[in-house]
């Protein structure tokens, strides 16, 4: 599963779509008024679980139960990073089945950059006046200005979003099954998690209550490096659709 986690699809799915979107819009205006930030994020207390049982079973059986457990939410925040070559893609972003909003800063020509990305039912929105200087110059950093872009539905939208889902992740656990193995048992942010790793791949499952898995990384790497974490689970959020959106349809039309 090196694949997943190494390469920056994420950020090739987020990047792409900003060029495409700059280019769309490069002999196009905007009046540059400013968005109000995304809400911030909250967390949630709650009592320490029991136990869960997890940690004497076989590495099999601990994905299986990471599965089952992972398919009954229907959200989460994801906070991590994720390296291509040199450079590193961060991520804070909630997630639900269809919808995600948060920020992620890529690393473009030697900068990091910051980009907020929603996405509502299937359309795309992304604001960021640093990654629009980055990808299409000042003059597109003056036209859009604090603007969110909207992206009409597409596969990259699709693709995505598609990364990170409960399903997507799911998925991921089952292919570790085959070749996984378990490893000893440690603490994650004061909680007690168990390690289960193929050739690549490591997850960190919870050993008290509901067995998710908290933290997905490369192996080999240490618990505060490269990979990202699964916090928050069923924290039910809402993506507004920003009213004032550049709709780069009707600007291609124009």
């Amino acid at each position: 599963m090196r694949h997943r986690w190494t390469r920056p699809a994420g950020r090739l799915c987020a990047g792409s779509a900003v060029l495409g979107m700059v280019l769309a819009l490069g002999s196009c205006g905007g009046d540059g008024t400013a968005a109000p930030p995304p809400a911030p994020m909250t967390r949630t207390a709650a009592p320490t679980p029991a136990d869960n049982g997890v940690a004497a079973e076989s590495a099999e059986q601990i994905l299986k139960d990471a599965v089952a457990a992972l398919q009954r939410q229907r959200s989460f925040r994801l906070l991590g990073a994720l390296r291509d070559g040199g450079d590193m893609t961060r991520m804070d972003l909630r997630i639900g089945d269809r919808d995600l909003q948060g920020r992620m800063t890529l690393a473009l020509k030697g900068k990091s950059v910051p980009v907020d990305v929603a996405v509502h039912g299937r359309d795309f929105y992304l604001r960021g006046r640093a990654i629009f200087e980055q990808v299409g110059g000042v003059e597109a950093a003056k036209l859009f200005g604090d603007r969110w872009l909207k992206n009409p539905p597409n596969t990259e939208n699709a693709a995505f979003v598609g990364l990170f889902t409960p399903e997507a992740l799911a998925k991921d656990l089952e292919r570790m099954s085959a070749k996984a193995t378990k490893g000893p048992r440690t603490l994650l942010n004061g909680r007690g998690v168990i390690g289960v790793a193929d050739s690549d791949t490591v997850v960190y499952v919870a050993t008290t209550g509901d067995p998710l898995p908290l933290r997905f990384s490369t192996r080999g790497e240490p618990l505060d490096g490269e990979g990202f974490n699964l916090t928050e689970f069923g924290v039910p959020f809402t993506v507004t659709p920003p009213a004032d959106a550049i709709d780069i349809t009707k600007i291609r039309r124009s």
